[in-house]
């Protein structure tokens, strides 16, 4: 299930970088070094790549039996969230903030995602994901 994942991510940074060779813009693939949390680089910057069909995402997931927060790892490095041919770029710190302050308050839409094979406690996110930072049908 977790290769069916990173198939899904592949296939969105072939997108990006089709994308980016059609501007003119500067693309680096590095998603395979896993320590810095990049996954490529556009003109430079650097953006952790997650490719989605809705406005949902992990707060905390359990990964070979250990509890994480992706929103806390590498907060430096910002979201470019692919959804369909749009592209939201998110940082992470402020996600993190949100969904920690308003999980206290019980004011948080919040699911599981088992799909890939892990436990995602998920939080829907759309208020963040209003407006595409990026169109990549253009």
């Amino acid at each position: 299930m977790q290769e069916r994942e990173h198939y899904i991510e592949s296939k969105g940074i072939e997108k990006i970088k089709a994308w980016a060779e059609h501007y003119g813009v500067a693309f680096e693939d590095v998603h395979d070094d896993f320590s810095t949390g990049v996954d490529i680089k556009l003109n430079g910057y650097p953006y952790d790549v997650k490719v989605t069909n809705s406005t949902w995402l992990t707060m905390i997931k359990k990964y070979k039996d250990k509890w994480y927060s992706p929103l806390e790892l590498h907060q430096e490095v910002p979201y470019l969230i692919l959804k369909g041919d749009f592209g939201y770029i998110l940082d992470k710190k402020r996600l993190a903030d949100y969904c920690f302050q308003m999980s206290n308050k019980s004011c948080i839409e919040q699911g599981v995602y088992t799909l890939d094979g892990n436990i995602n406690i998920t939080f829907n996110a759309d208020k963040f994901m209003q407006c595409p930072s990026i169109d990549f049908t253009k």
